[in-house]
């Protein structure tokens, strides 16, 4: 697979969204079961996209969700109370199901890949996600999965 390859993504459903630690996921396509890393069947989008860098989505070029908002509490508690790696205390946690548990699925109408590994995808209703390629080292900064066929795209590798 190619790094345009990606571009498969076009006309395909954006299904979920969430994360592992501070990576953002992405699923797409229709759902289908797998065997995850602990080789227990579970289900999942087609197709994926993990991602380790920067990134935003904006709606009507508003920001909406932004890759720090994993760090910031999502309510009034005192730092020392927070910790960002436990999934659901975060704004971001809170504002994915705020924002698209009433917004899923969306229709991926444009996929573009810049020279350097941004990424754009364009979905319905004005939503944009942008991925920012933020390092000159030989890192993983986003990757495609096709779960179909089990072949990866990675950039950067």
């Amino acid at each position: 697979m190619k790094i345009n390859d990606i571009r498969e993504l076009e006309n395909k459903n954006f299904i979920d969204i969430g994360r592992a630690s501070d990576l953002l996921w992405l699923q797409f396509g229709e759902k289908i079961k797998i065997k995850n890393y602990k080789n227990i069947e579970i289900e999942r989008g087609s197709m994926g996209l993990n991602i380790q860098c920067p990134w935003r989505i904006l709606k009507r070029d508003q920001l909406i969700l932004g890759n720090n908002d994993i760090y910031e509490p999502a309510d009034d508690i005192f730092e020392t109370e927070f910790d960002w790696s436990e999934i659901g205390g975060s704004v971001f946690d809170k504002k994915v199901i705020e924002i698209f548990s009433n917004m899923l699925p969306l229709m991926v109408k444009s996929v573009e890949v810049s020279k350097i590994g941004d990424l754009k995808l364009e979905f319905e209703k004005e939503i944009v996600l942008e991925v920012i390629s933020n390092s000159a080292s030989k890192i993983e900064l986003w990757r495609f999965i096709n779960y179909k066929t089990n072949e990866h795209i990675v950039c950067f590798e």
